[in-house]
């Protein structure tokens, strides 16, 4: 059974961080994980601070600011496990459920995450 949605940054920093492989470039891939859901915590960019995310951090941004910290439940076998993603997939997981609102949901399904000169990818096949 997946883990519990966090509800608090410190909750979703104690999740474990999915384990992404870089890659040279385009033409190397990854193998596939089976992903069943994505999701965002929807947090304050204050919150962030206090639990310290330091990614999150922007002086130009009001506390007030929301950012959305990415999930992603993997199933392994019959294991599921809910992880914590970079906050650089945070945009993907917001297109994918934006998707999903409009009837076109990718999951479950399978994902190729990867690091390629320090940026995370998601590509669903």
């Amino acid at each position: 059974m997946a883990d519990v949605a966090p509800n608090t940054v410190s909750d979703w920093l104690l999740l474990p961080e999915l384990v992404i492989q870089e890659i040279r470039d385009t033409s190397e891939t990854t193998e596939p994980v089976r992903v069943l859901t994505v999701g965002l915590l929807r947090a304050t960019l204050a919150a962030c601070r206090t639990a310290g995310l330091t990614e999150a951090l922007n002086e130009d941004l009001p506390d007030s600011t929301h950012i959305g910290l990415p999930t992603v439940t993997i199933q392994a076998g019959v294991e599921q496990t809910l992880f914590r993603l970079p906050l650089d997939l945070g945009d993907w997981v917001f297109t994918c459920r934006s998707f999903a609102k409009q009837g076109i949901n990718y999951f479950p399904g399978d994902v190729r995450f990867c690091k390629i000169r320090d940026r995370y990818a998601a590509d669903i096949d």
